[in-house]
């Protein structure tokens, strides 16, 4: 796995599934990779955009119009996907109401 680790420190993560009594390990990884995967490609689809802009002239003919970015459709469908999986993770978590503020917190610092 490569370390680009921001926001929600992944690395921390996978520390918090190696120690603890994590629900179904093999898909904490799994859900893990996933994220790792999804976090480098945000990153190269936001950086398209901020090179290329979110939208583009689009010309067919004799018309043109205002046309989205396809790397902006991309980000926005990957950041959907990305959220409702680490969510999915930490639902795995075993995590105590006393402990998930610290938790977060500790997850989220980097």
């Amino acid at each position: 796995m490569k370390k680009i680790y921001n926001s929600i420190n992944l690395e921390k993560l996978k520390n918090i599934i190696d120690e603890q009594e994590v629900q179904n390990k093999p898909v904490a990884y799994d859900l893990l990779e996933e994220l790792v995967f999804m976090k480098e490609t945000m990153e190269e689809l936001k950086s398209t955009v901020q090179l290329h802009g979110a939208t583009y002239i689009f010309r067919q003919g004799e018309q043109e119009y205002l046309k989205e970015n396809p790397a902006m459709k991309s980000y926005n469908a990957t950041v959907t996907k990305y959220n409702a999986t680490i969510k999915q993770l930490l639902s795995l978590m075993p995590v105590s109401t006393n402990e998930k503020d610290a938790f977060m917190e500790f997850v989220t610092s980097d």
